[in-house]
């Protein structure tokens, strides 16, 4: 080895050439901030229209003057089905007595029945002669009531 000659770094290559590289570097970081600023100004413009759309939403008939009928799907919906739902089916649960009407005895109800017909059939009787043989006059309809 000789004694008067340096050895070269890494370091001294690349201070040779530095003017270059900054250049370029910095050539380089402009385009990307231009590209980023682009982008940037894309993104304003998009949030301030999806702002835009989300005021319109909220503007609907219980906030503004405006008629119900102009909300169509505009606004939140209201929620629905609130009701928290149970273990249990719906109905009567096993076990539980259930309450009920008796049921009458069959004579009484077709004693009732037979009367009920009869009472309809004699006012029915005692309406229509009168309308068949014409002597009502001024009658509008042909209803006994």
């Amino acid at each position: 080895m000789a004694r008067g000659r340096k050895k070269r770094s890494r370091r001294d290559e690349s201070t040779r050439d530095t003017p270059d590289r900054q250049a370029q570097e910095v050539e380089q970081l402009r385009e990307e901030n231009q590209r980023l600023h682009k982008r940037l100004e894309e993104y304003a413009k998009r949030i301030a229209d999806l702002e835009r759309q989300l005021a319109l939403k909220e503007q609907n008939s219980p906030l503004t003057s405006k008629p119900p009928s102009s909300d169509g799907l505009a606004g939140r919906q209201r929620e629905r089905g609130r009701r928290v739902k149970s273990r249990r089916k719906a109905g009567g649960q096993p076990g539980h007595p259930g309450h009920h009407r008796e049921l009458a005895q069959w004579n009484v109800w077709m004693r009732s029945w037979i009367s009920r017909r009869r009472r309809v059939a004699t006012a029915r009787a005692a309406c229509t002669p009168g309308i068949r043989s014409g002597i009502r006059v001024g009658i509008k309809s042909r209803s006994c009531r």
